[in-house]
């Protein structure tokens, strides 16, 4: 499987799950949670593809400015669909985590080459921070499924070991924090969906497949443009 056709999973995902949480459809019914339990792959596969990004990048600074520019971009359509207004402070995109992911990645890279573990260590803890502190979607979970993916990149075994333990520990102390409303509870708990993520990942080739300047951007600006889309037509009901 290439990670092309891994995109095109990944944004297919992520487009079910927010049609799901637009307000398009009934969120006490049983579609919002189909939806929204498809939807849990959209993130890990995304993860997946930044690690994958940063391995085989020829030029840090160009992939690492394009997430800049994408974010800017991303921030408007982002609190509209989340809040309905802007700026919004509490939460900010997915393109903010990966970008501080990214730059992570980096600094983690740079001072483990040059033997300075400890240092390498405070790289990715200062990404989590950062994640949190900026209140960045998923956080700190979202900075180490990234690190996961790019750390144990030539252990898949160890990769998905890790991969699934994070998922299950953060979905079982969102849960345990959101009792005792039981439809938190159980929206905390789908987040085990994420783990059927790992089907593609392990299938996944090592090959680009189909590729173009175009459909690089395409993949880049589906996130702000579905977002705006979704939020005008949820505000048209």
């Amino acid at each position: 499987m290439t990670s092309f056709i891994l995109k095109w999973i990944a944004i297919a995902s992520m487009l079910i799950d927010h049609i799901g949480a637009s307000g398009l459809i009934p969120t006490d019914g049983l579609p919002y949670f189909v939806c929204r339990s498809i939807g849990r792959l959209a993130f890990p596969l995304f993860a997946f593809m930044i690690a994958e990004g940063y391995f085989y990048t020829k030029n840090y600074k160009k992939y690492i400015m394009r997430l800049i520019v994408f974010m800017a971009i991303s921030e408007i359509p982002f609190d509209l669909f989340l809040r309905g207004s802007f700026p919004v402070w509490e939460s900010q995109s997915i393109y903010v985590t990966f970008t501080i992911a990214l730059a992570g990645l980096y600094f983690f890279d740079h001072f483990a080459a040059a033997g300075k573990r400890m240092q390498s260590l405070l790289a990715l803890l200062t990404a989590a921070f950062a994640a949190e502190q900026l209140n960045a979607d998923y956080g700190v979970y979202g900075i180490l499924i990234v690190f996961i993916f790019y750390f144990y990149r030539d252990r898949p075994r160890s990769a998905a070991a890790w991969f699934s333990a994070v998922v299950i520990v953060n979905a079982i102390l969102n849960a345990v924090s959101a009792m005792p409303l039981t439809r938190s509870v159980i929206f905390s708990l789908i987040n085990i969906f994420a783990l059927f993520a790992l089907i593609p990942i392990l299938l996944y080739n090592r090959k680009k497949g189909y590729s173009s300047s175009k459909w690089q951007y395409f993949f880049y600006a589906f996130y702000p443009v579905h977002l705006i889309i979704l939020y005008f037509l949820a505000g048209m009901r």
